[in-house]
């Protein structure tokens, strides 16, 4: 057990490299969320993203609950933490901080990935929802504003799902061979995202869409 623990602690920790230190590419489309709803709208979220982890790994309905229940305490409990110890911090200090909050709050999640899940299910779950990829963030709480239902919003939410795995997956590859993550690749994985999501938006929806969700480009 503690081998395979520490292969899933390794893959986390070399997500959450890769995602910390990524500045966000999308236009900032959460502004004025702040407030009432806004916990709302995180645990929707959330419990999204864990559902799509446990379809791919065909959990049962218990399982993918307790896989739910595990992530949401994850994100609670880094964003308590981070309430409580960052508030007085700035810069370097408080990035410092952050990261290292992150990280043990990680190490508990994927602990509880090892007594959750086979291992193999536990090291694909902590590569995806241990990520905490904020792009996977945004662009389901943008879909929630569309207010889908049924088929609409899994097909939707499914297109978001195989773009963060298609992106981490690359950006691992990019780290691993100590080179840089290639924009052109990234340009790429986003345009096959807008086309699969283009089938499932009404135009106004997809306008919107391609608005919000565009790489910012330098000097902009």
């Amino acid at each position: 057990m503690r081998t395979n623990y520490s292969r899933i602690k390794g893959i986390a920790t070399a997500t959450l490299l890769l995602v910390f230190f990524i500045l966000n590419p999308c236009r900032t489309y959460s502004q004025g969320r702040e407030g009432k709803g806004a916990d709302e709208i995180d645990k929707a979220v959330w419990t999204m993203q864990a559902a799509s982890v446990a379809r791919e790994l065909g959990l049962k309905k218990k399982k993918q609950d307790k896989l739910t229940r595990a992530y949401l305490g994850l994100r609670e409990d880094i964003s308590v933490k981070g309430k409580e110890k960052l508030k007085e911090l700035e810069g370097e200090e408080r990035q410092t901080e952050a990261d290292a909050i992150a990280r043990n709050c990680l190490g508990k999640f994927n602990s509880d990935l090892t007594g959750l899940l086979k291992p193999e299910q536990a090291s694909r779950a902590s590569f995806l929802l241990g990520s905490l990829n904020k792009r996977w963030e945004q662009y389901l709480e943008l879909l929630l504003g569309f207010s889908l239902e049924g088929e609409a919003m899994q097909n939707a939410s499914d297109a978001v799902y195989m773009y963060v795995d298609e992106y981490l997956t690359e950006r691992k590859k990019a780290s691993d061979a100590n080179t840089r993550f290639s924009g052109q690749i990234a340009t790429g994985l986003k345009e096959g995202l807008d086309g699969r999501i283009a089938e499932v938006l009404t135009e106004d929806q997809y306008k919107t869409w391609s608005e919000t969700t565009a790489f910012k480009r330098k000097g902009k």
